[in-house]
């Protein structure tokens, strides 16, 4: 495909010598060591062809440059994204970088491998942050998590320079929000973040737009099956002036869909029966509880009756007297969470003459604590 350029084709400046062989060509330039031509807007003329097409984008990665190292052409080819190959050998000629190292506070800037033929200026740098000025470094101070900034390196020969803007941004502080414990009716919120030189002045958990207490991240009462947002904020505290700067992370988290699982009846007495079931809501809800009626009555005419039972370990049970033994009973587990929301189990009936009876006085224990004698 390159057969058809041809060197009496070629539009070349003088300074720029063809040495290309069949069909791969390379370029040599900077013959005399002069600065390549430039046009009106100080963009370097590259070799083009006859259809005016810049020579590197014609023979994309087939094309090399050839340039005296240190030369201001270098300058020029890097000014034009071309880096070129060290005349006479196979070196790549990468033009300089800048290196950072840095935390959520400070940040340090140094030049990488140089050709000593030029010179160097950073520029663009906040003035204000800089604690330390050396010939290859420069270290700022006084920053904040996330802070971006762009720098300029310049390198300069004479007249003739080469720019780059490098960007670089501290480290994050990272707020996050999740959670350790899911029940239908309750969320366990942690928060974390990453931990650094940033000062911390503050720190704020929400739950829906309200003010969670950061000791006790449990918030209960939810409805079941249903999405919540959390967000958890810090304040940082940076710079000689002390300015303050926020941090947020927001997440959303979904509770469990509401089980009720009904245990069998326990027939105490002809009048007397203890009820209860298994549950996925939180042991810390106090609105659950069982409503029981007569089977067949009219529930548009008579009220349920009701009763709170207590939570212990995913398990509600209630004790039920009196029920008149001449009518067919049944009950349901319910739940009411905090927004109003009324959740039921299945019914199911209770039968009287359940030849068996039991009696089970509910009985919860706790872990033992462990009192020393005081020695004082």
């Amino acid at each position: 495909m390159f057969s058809k350029f041809k060197v009496q084709e070629l539009k070349l400046p003088d300074n720029i010598l063809y040495v290309g062989s069949g069909n791969v060509p390379s370029w040599l330039t900077d013959a005399d060591n002069q600065p390549i031509e430039t046009d009106e807007y100080g963009n370097p003329m590259i070799p083009t062809d006859i259809e005016g097409n810049p020579l590197y984008e014609v023979f994309e990665h087939f094309a090399k440059v050839y340039v005296n190292k240190g030369s201001h052409t270098l300058l020029s080819l890097w000014q034009a994204g071309i880096t070129p190959y060290n005349k006479g050998t196979e070196e790549l000629l990468c033009y300089p970088h800048l290196f950072f190292s840095k935390t959520q506070t400070t940040a340090s800037i140094k030049i990488g491998d140089s050709y000593p033929e030029y010179m160097y200026s950073i520029q663009d740098i906040p003035e204000e942050n800089v604690c330390l000025l050396t010939n290859n470094e420069i270290r700022l101070d006084g920053l904040y998590p996330e802070c971006k900034i762009d720098v300029s390196l310049d390198i300069s020969k004479g007249n003739h320079h080469f720019t780059s803007v490098q960007s670089f941004s501290t480290d994050s502080i990272n707020p996050k929000v999740g959670v350790c414990d899911v029940t239908a009716s309750s969320l366990s919120l942690i928060k974390s973040y990453d931990k650094g030189d940033a000062k911390v002045v503050d720190s704020v958990l929400k739950f829906m737009g309200k003010d969670v207490n950061e000791e006790n991240n449990t918030v209960i009462g939810l409805n079941p099956n249903e999405k919540y947002t959390a967000s958890y904020s810090l304040i940082v505290q940076y710079g000689k002036d002390g300015l303050e700067r926020t941090y947020t992370g927001i997440n959303s988290f979904s509770t469990l869909d509401l089980l009720f699982e009904i245990q069998p009846v326990k027939v105490v007495s002809e009048r007397d029966v203890v009820i209860s079931a298994n549950t996925n809501l939180s042991d810390s809800e106090k609105n659950v509880g069982f409503e029981w009626r007569k089977v067949g009555e009219d529930e548009s005419l008579f009220e349920s009756n009701k009763g709170q039972a207590y939570l212990y370990e995913g398990e509600m049970e209630g004790y039920i007297r009196n029920l008149n033994p001449n009518f067919l009973w049944k009950f349901r587990p319910y739940y009411q969470s905090n927004a109003g929301n009324y959740y039921y189990g299945d019914w199911k009936g209770i039968d009287l003459s359940d030849d068996q009876s039991y009696f089970e006085p509910t009985v919860h224990t706790y872990a033992n604590i462990d009192v020393q004698d005081d020695e004082a």
